[in-house]
């Protein structure tokens, strides 16, 4: 959720730039006299409006998701945009602690739970990439990891692409011994 507040307050402060010099620029070349602080604080309200209409979309469709990758939660709600790939873990490579292990380095992982066997993690979120979320169950009975990919915002085309990533560095886990 950090990062969510770095991405509202980057987008307002873009905005109430913009807002602000534009206007002085409109208020200079018209000829008008450059009033630099009335300019600035009838910027807040420009600058707000635009960051609080991105907060309510962001509501809306990333922080149910953010959530549910922070939560103790196992299965997936039934609402998101979801796509599960499986790996054999016949030979008994892959072990819980070397995935977490490994998840860790690459990821932001959110929530780990060893007993249940469940490692979510998520890559970094950027005002231009909301990124793709991930749940990986393990469990040693059915020899195999379940992964789960979330792209944390609707027509993510990285999901594609960070699913067959995740999904290689699994299987080269299986195929390590």
């Amino acid at each position: 959720m950090k990062e969510l507040r770095k991405m509202l307050t980057l987008l307002f402060m873009v905005y109430w730039f913009t807002y602000v010099l534009g206007k002085c620029l409109l208020d200079y070349f018209s000829g008008d006299q450059v009033e630099i602080v009335a300019i600035m604080l009838s910027a807040l309200g420009w600058g707000v409006l635009p960051a609080l209409g991105s907060y309510a979309g962001l509501s809306q469709v990333v922080m149910p998701k953010l959530r549910y990758l922070e939560s103790e939660i196992v299965e997936e709600p039934t609402f998101f945009e979801k796509r599960e790939e499986r790996v054999s873990n016949e030979n008994g490579a892959i072990t819980f602690t070397n995935l977490e292990e490994i998840c860790r380095a690459r990821y932001v992982v959110t929530f780990a739970d060893g007993e249940e066997g469940v490692i979510k993690m998520r890559t970094t979120l950027s005002l231009w990439s909301r990124g793709v979320g991930y749940c990986i169950k393990f469990k040693d009975v059915n020899q195999e990891a379940v992964m789960v990919f979330i792209p944390i915002s609707t027509g993510n085309r990285k999901v594609e692409q960070d699913a067959k990533r995740l999904k290689l560095l699994v299987e080269g886990l299986a195929s390590a011994s």
